[in-house]
């Protein structure tokens, strides 16, 4: 014969209740009991990652607003654990709480259920509120008249009939239309001051609508508040050695295997922050283990699984053009520059107006790695476009020629007057830098627009007429189906020798770019993938190559140009100006001006060291 369970009276009921609702952080690790991998039934202790969610929504509580968390993480981080543990505690503990629980497939979503039952079963007996309704799809008070319903992503749609107040979404990169289920979703949650829709996933790819998703949040273009947890940040994940001669022969042959692993430690544990401490050791051990073992040795897959920037958890679906082992070793040296605004007028180093706090993702923005110095010779290669919001946005890089370093950029959405003002002034700024825009498409109204303003050096089409190249008259760099693929052959030949040069590479937002830059299966030639822009990788593209051709290195196909001459007077002959005009390092100088430049190569500017 069954026996009855025995309840406090509802009183006392509610009052424990109301101990819930208002404090949930608190109710959670002291009534909740969950399953660990090992089958122990322990109480729900917050991990560090679980800790971050948990001050998120209660800053939220605190401040009465409605709370769009959205988690981008790695596996095993329990997030879903304590996304049902507020699931559970805020309906249970709630008033006319109705709640939505939803996974990608129907056995993750009984999974979350049975998380959801086990908090129930585990409470005090005299505390366990009696069910209107439980089944596999329900969880009912009539007491609080509050439910938890769960679903499968793709198989209802929320928008009708349905007025929530919490809602779990996990792993939301595998609903087949996510963009079209948060339509509904929206319209669907309650503008309560006490409304939390918590949204979590590991990353799957750079053309899922989950990227967008948090690209969007980021920028803060959408109520989403973007979170990623670092495994790194972790008591738990990492590996605990019998001595120090097992740990260091464990990472040594973990390092002999996977180069990139120590570089990678190096990067996100420095050792000017950790110092002597074992724990940067330990925690490389641990992720080689899930490296290993969870990833079968797949680099890019641990690094979607178990990722250490929200960069490398979005790894481009499709084939990388830059190779990721390269873009690994670029991006474990990147830095920040110097800010400054290039809509304020500067035409000297001591006029350009820093501004730290510049939001990249919104305004046109000068990031300068190392400022001009004398003696040295720069070009500027520009990527422009129409400067319409919404559209591709403007790059202009500036390369040291010699060491073909990128030493500063612009970018943004900018139109092309105010664009080529700024460019044009960074030229004067680099000792009068060689401008070389690109000629194709919008770049076009940026050629007519410097061709008319005066300034020199600039750079003139070459054109290989029996193996040695040749200037045009036709200004800028024309990038088309004959240019473009040896553009790119140029660029991921020195990519590939300079892999791991934090001088050559420092932007981390270029990097970026590169791993998005992929293979068109219709071309076979690089382009950025499904909704990413390449505007940066374009602007390097231009630089390395119009580099390269000034200092008389570009491969023709048979055999590297190298451009050689001298100045035979001070009053140059038709003779001598044509002969200037042909030389592979000519882009539109003076004849003064094209020899000091020339006797400057020649004469060891390649070793010059500052």
């Amino acid at each position: 014969m069954a026996v009855k369970k025995t309840l406090l009276n509802l009183q006392q009921l509610d009052k424990f209740r109301s101990f819930g609702n208002a404090r949930p952080d608190l109710f959670m690790p002291n009534f909740l009991w969950i399953n660990t991998k090992k089958g122990e039934r322990i109480k729900l202790d917050y991990t560090e990652s679980q800790r971050r969610i948990v001050d998120i929504r209660m800053d939220y509580l605190k401040r009465q607003e409605p709370c769009w968390l959205l988690v981008l993480k790695g596996r095993q981080r329990g997030v879903s654990t304590v996304g049902e543990g507020f699931m559970f505690t805020e309906t249970y503990c709630g008033e006319n709480c109705n709640t939505l629980v939803m996974a990608h497939l129907k056995q993750v979503t009984s999974e979350l259920l049975e998380k959801a039952r086990l908090f129930y079963d585990c409470l005090p007996e005299e505390l366990q509120m009696p069910f209107q309704k439980s089944n596999e799809l329900d969880l009912a008070w009539k007491h609080n008249r509050s439910k938890m319903s769960l679903a499968t992503a793709g198989t209802i749609d929320i928008a009708h009939g349905r007025t929530l107040r919490k809602v779990h979404l996990s792993e939301i990169s595998r609903y087949p239309d996510l963009y079209g289920l948060l339509k509904g979703l929206q319209q669907a949650v309650a503008k309560s001051p006490d409304s939390f829709v918590l949204a979590e996933s590991t990353a799957k790819g750079s053309d899922d609508a989950m990227y967008d998703l948090w690209d969007e949040a980021v920028k803060k273009k959408n109520r989403w508040q973007p979170l990623f947890l670092k495994w790194m940040d972790d008591s738990d994940a990492k590996r605990v050695f019998n001595s120090d001669i097992e740990r260091e022969s464990f990472l040594q042959d973990v390092f002999d295997r996977y180069p990139n692993l120590k570089d990678r430690m190096e990067h996100y544990f420095p050792r000017k922050q950790w110092g002597n401490s074992i724990e940067p050791a330990e925690r490389m051990a641990w992720y080689a283990d899930r490296l290993i073992g969870d990833c079968l040795g797949d680099e890019n897959y641990v690094k979607q699984e178990y990722p250490m920037s929200p960069a490398e958890a979005f790894l481009a679906s499709g084939t990388p053009y830059f190779p990721s082992d390269c873009t690994e070793l670029y991006a474990n040296k990147v830095r920040p520059g110097a800010l400054f605004d290039p809509r304020i007028c500067f035409t000297s180093r001591h006029r350009l107006q820093p501004a730290p706090h510049l939001n990249r993702d919104k305004e046109p923005y000068l990031e300068v790695w190392q400022p001009p110095r004398r003696g040295r010779k720069y070009l500027i290669s520009a990527d422009s476009a129409e400067g319409i919001p919404g559209r591709d946005p403007c790059s202009a890089m500036v390369f040291d020629i010699a060491s073909m370093n990128l030493v500063a950029e612009i970018h943004g959405v900018i139109e092309p007057h105010p664009f080529e003002n700024m460019i044009t002034q960074l030229g004067y700024l680099y000792n009068n830098a060689v401008i070389a825009p690109e000629a194709h498409g919008a770049g076009a109204a940026l050629c007519a627009i410097l061709k008319n303003n005066g300034y020199q050096p600039m750079y003139y089409k070459r054109v290989l007429r029996n193996n040695v190249w040749m200037v045009t008259g036709d200004l800028g760099f024309d990038t088309n189906a004959s240019s473009k693929p040896q553009m790119l052959s140029e660029g991921i030949q020195i990519y590939r020798a300079r892999k791991g040069d934090g001088d050559f590479i420092p932007s981390e937002a270029l990097i970026n770019e590169m791993r998005f830059f992929v293979v068109k299966s219709f071309t076979g030639q690089g382009g950025a993938a499904n909704g990413k822009h390449d505007d940066r990788v374009m602007a390097w593209l231009i630089g390395i190559m119009c580099c390269l051709q000034y200092l008389g290195m570009a491969d023709t196909g048979i055999s590297s140009v190298r451009g050689t001459g001298t100045m035979r007077s001070t009053e140059p002959s038709p003779s001598d100006l044509l002969e200037m005009v042909k030389s592979s390092n000519w882009c539109g100088q003076s004849y003064g001006e094209f020899y000091k430049s020339s006797d400057f190569i020649t004469e060891g500017f390649l070793n010059y060291d500052d």
